[in-house]
């Protein structure tokens, strides 16, 4: 009985709530679209950060891009 409830209250303390990144506060120029080319190599909105790397050579990235 004791680790039934043991169990149980682990599992609800483990239970973590979702958080809604909108990237609302991203400011894109008349292009529409950010892919890393001003070489920032990431993008960070609240908490949380995002990776780009950005390949001039071949104008091509890995990891995140944002448009409307």
């Amino acid at each position: 009985m004791r680790i039934s409830l043991f169990f149980k209250l682990a599992l609800v303390g483990s239970i973590a709530t979702a958080q809604v990144i909108n990237f609302d506060d991203v400011n894109l120029d008349s292009t529409g679209y950010w892919n890393g080319s001003d070489l920032s190599g990431i993008y960070v909105e609240e908490a949380f950060s995002f990776n780009n790397n950005y390949n001039a050579e071949y104008a091509s990235w890995s990891g995140i891009s944002i448009s409307n």
